[in-house]
Protein backbone atom coordinates (compact mmCIF):
# COMPACT_ATOMS: atom_id res chain seq x y z
CA UNK A 1 0.00 0.00 0.00
CA UNK A 2 1.80 3.28 -1.51
CA UNK A 3 0.43 6.53 0.87
CA UNK A 4 1.03 10.14 0.02
CA UNK A 5 4.03 10.54 2.59
CA UNK A 6 6.44 8.44 2.87
CA UNK A 7 6.48 6.02 6.16
CA UNK A 8 8.83 7.38 9.26
CA UNK A 9 9.82 3.22 8.59
CA UNK A 10 10.74 4.45 4.87
CA UNK A 11 12.10 7.24 6.13
CA UNK A 12 14.75 5.25 8.52
CA UNK A 13 15.87 3.02 5.83
CA UNK A 14 16.94 5.77 3.80
CA UNK A 15 18.52 7.42 6.24
CA UNK A 16 20.83 4.62 7.23
CA UNK A 17 21.75 3.15 3.68
CA UNK A 18 22.49 6.73 2.18
CA UNK A 19 25.99 7.34 3.46
CA UNK A 20 26.99 4.39 1.45
CA UNK A 21 24.89 4.54 -1.55
CA UNK A 22 23.42 7.18 -3.91
CA UNK A 23 19.87 7.23 -4.39
CA UNK A 24 17.48 8.66 -6.22
CA UNK A 25 14.55 9.88 -4.47
CA UNK A 26 11.55 11.43 -6.94
CA UNK A 27 8.70 13.79 -4.71
CA UNK A 28 6.22 16.14 -5.03
CA UNK A 29 6.97 16.88 -0.78
CA UNK A 30 9.38 19.29 0.06
CA UNK A 31 9.50 18.89 3.50
CA UNK A 32 10.17 15.29 2.35
CA UNK A 33 13.25 16.55 0.43
CA UNK A 34 13.91 18.77 2.97
CA UNK A 35 14.34 16.14 5.71
CA UNK A 36 15.96 13.45 3.52
CA UNK A 37 18.03 14.61 1.04
CA UNK A 38 21.83 15.59 0.72
CA UNK A 39 21.35 17.31 -2.74
CA UNK A 40 17.80 18.47 -4.37
CA UNK A 41 17.25 19.23 -7.87
CA UNK A 42 14.39 20.79 -9.02
CA UNK A 43 12.85 20.36 -12.55
CA UNK A 44 10.40 21.93 -14.30
CA UNK A 45 8.93 19.68 -17.49
CA UNK A 46 11.71 17.61 -17.29
CA UNK A 47 14.47 20.58 -17.41
CA UNK A 48 16.66 20.85 -14.58
CA UNK A 49 16.62 24.48 -12.89
CA UNK A 50 18.58 24.17 -9.78
CA UNK A 51 20.42 21.56 -8.17
CA UNK A 52 22.01 21.98 -4.76
CA UNK A 53 22.04 21.79 -1.10
CA UNK A 54 18.97 22.64 0.68
CA UNK A 55 20.95 25.78 2.39
CA UNK A 56 22.59 26.71 -1.14
CA UNK A 57 18.97 27.08 -2.48
CA UNK A 58 17.42 28.56 0.60
CA UNK A 59 20.31 31.00 0.27
CA UNK A 60 20.22 31.59 -4.03
CA UNK A 61 16.32 32.13 -3.23
CA UNK A 62 16.13 34.20 -0.31
CA UNK A 63 13.47 32.35 1.37
CA UNK A 64 13.13 30.26 4.48
CA UNK A 65 12.53 27.08 3.39
CA UNK A 66 12.34 24.72 0.22
CA UNK A 67 8.63 24.93 -0.40
CA UNK A 68 9.11 28.65 -0.42
CA UNK A 69 12.54 28.25 -2.69
CA UNK A 70 10.93 25.43 -5.39
CA UNK A 71 8.20 28.53 -5.82
CA UNK A 72 10.63 30.89 -6.63
CA UNK A 73 12.69 28.67 -8.87
CA UNK A 74 9.95 27.76 -10.85
CA UNK A 75 8.35 31.13 -10.97
CA UNK A 76 4.92 30.35 -9.57
CA UNK A 77 3.31 33.12 -7.89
Amino acid sequence: LLTTAMSAQTQQIINSVKKNVTIVLTTHYMEEAEKLSDKVAVMVKGEVKAVGTVSELLQRTGKQNLEEAFVSIVGVE
